[in-house]
């Protein structure tokens, strides 16, 4: 299923993101250009 995600950065977004992408879903995520993405790109 593809999923539009915003707060994807945050303390329980992160988490959500990480079970997204393991039940196989195509995650796209909105985010601030000052949000701190390392949590996501070791996700992917």
């Amino acid at each position: 299923m593809d999923i539009f995600l915003t707060g994807g950065t945050g303390f329980i977004g992160s988490y959500l993101v990480e079970q997204l992408m393991k039940d196989g879903h195509n995650l796209t995520c909105l985010i601030r250009p000052t949000s701190d993405i390392k949590r996501l790109v070791e996700l992917v």
